[in-house]
């Protein structure tokens, strides 16, 4: 038996007789010329291989990636993968090579503001990817200019600047011009162990000194109604709503804070009220309250998933309290954004939620941030050692600043 290595994706193995082929990979053995130990070599392997084009192959290049970088390199897979659905990105990347400087900070930069606002990427976590993605083309370029502005000084056209200034600020955003407050705290990991974090809510509606919060993502994920003796799709006898307003009302806040939380005159039809402390957004609520699908977009909490939320390309589908036309189907809203008025079964589990509390505006006033846009700090998910999801923040839940690719 004759002991045999990858150093594409570092299989080892031992064969009678000596195979030219890795069985694992397809590699072919005797053409190796460096071992892939980053996503940076990942991808200089395959324009080796496939040629600058690739890039262009999204899902291509995905997948052979997949296959050869180290398993510490999947985070910056993800953002790999954001970053080359993005043709306009992968344009900007491909004419680099016949740049000036100037031109190659330029074109960097726009990059980065596309990622920003179209694929919702934190700016460090943008400003990460095309450095490895220029590494790995091998194209240096200086790493102090972080924002378009400063980018078009250098380039010396103060037309430009106004022009890209402009595009960069009113570019329609996922969020519009909706504001973002802290209140109460909720686990945001899918390990308890990691603690509670603070909830961040969107204001969707101002009413005199009352306004109208959502989770800016969603918190958990469970059935509309989980009592397998009787099913409803009535939002007053569900079990969704006895779990929000007692179990989420006393985890999430604490005995101060659930004095600030309004009760709120929920119609349920037929002439019929209920009060609730928390609630979930009505159909109507969800089409008037945001400007179009894109806003209605939401993302988990890590904890959401590890509870079963349901996940496609980063996004979730979410509870309405609204009856949808068949039987025992309740509304949502779908990965896309979309109020699907055909809705989910009450009993499937992997729904996420999203709660919504009438509050005072003081109760918020002293904490609250700018506007909300698509520059705003987000979470960041990542897998721990043994495969559970774990949020990144900006700082711990001990309040040390973590960098990128550290445990929060």
């Amino acid at each position: 038996m004759e002991s045999q290595s990858c150093k594409r994706c570092s299989a080892t193995w031992n064969a009678q007789n000596k195979v030219e082929v890795c069985p694992f990979c397809g590699n072919k053995l005797n053409e190796q010329t460096f071992e892939i130990t980053s996503i940076v070599d990942g991808i200089k392997w395959a324009i080796s291989e496939h040629g600058i084009s690739i890039l262009s192959e999204s899902k291509k290049l995905i997948s052979i990636l997949t296959d050869i970088v180290p398993v510490q390199n999947q985070d910056d897979l993800r953002l790999l993968k954001k970053a080359i659905a993005n043709s306009a990105v992968v344009a900007n990347i491909k004419k680099m090579p016949g740049c000036d400087k100037q031109e190659k900070i330029l074109l960097r930069d726009k990059s980065i503001g596309i990622l920003v606002r179209e694929e919702y990427l934190a700016e460090r976590f943008a400003l990460h990817i095309m450095g490895v993605l220029l590494e790995a083309i091998e194209i240096t370029i200086p790493k102090d200019s972080d924002c378009l502005n400063e980018t078009v000084d250098d380039f010396g056209s103060s037309d430009a600047k106004s022009i890209e200034q402009e595009q960069f600020e009113q570019s329609s955003s996922k969020y519009s011009n909706l504001r973002i407050v802290p209140f109460g705290r909720y686990p945001q990991n899918s390990d308890e162990k990691y603690g509670e974090n603070e909830i961040e809510w969107i204001i969707l509606k101002e009413r005199n000194d009352d306004a109208l919060l959502l989770s800016r993502y969603a918190l958990d994920a469970q059935a509309f109604h989980d009592n397998i003796s009787s099913t409803t799709s009535n939002w007053p006898k569900s079990t969704i709503r006895h779990w929000l307003n007692n179990d989420f009302f006393i985890t999430a806040f604490s005995e101060e804070d659930r004095m600030k939380v309004l009760s709120t005159r929920i119609d349920v039809g037929e002439n019929k009220y209920v009060e609730d402390k928390v609630f979930l957004l009505s159909d109507s609520e969800a089409r008037n309250c945001f400007n179009d699908n894109l806003a209605r977009k939401c993302e988990p909490s890590c904890y959401a998933i590890s509870r079963g939320a349901s996940l496609d390309d980063g996004n979730c589908w979410w509870w309405l309290r609204t009856k949808a036309s068949g039987k025992n189907y309740v509304m949502i809203v779908s990965y896309d954004g979309i109020v699907d008025q055909r809705g989910e079964y009450v009993h499937r589990s992997m729904g996420a939620i999203r709660p919504a509390i009438w509050i005072r505006k003081t109760a918020f006033a002293a904490h609250e941030n700018n506007t909300l846009n698509d520059k705003s700090p987000k979470h960041k998910m990542g897998i721990d050692s043994r495969g559970k999801y774990i949020y990144y923040g900006d700082v711990d839940n001990k309040g040390t600043p973590c960098g990128y690719g550290e445990i929060a």
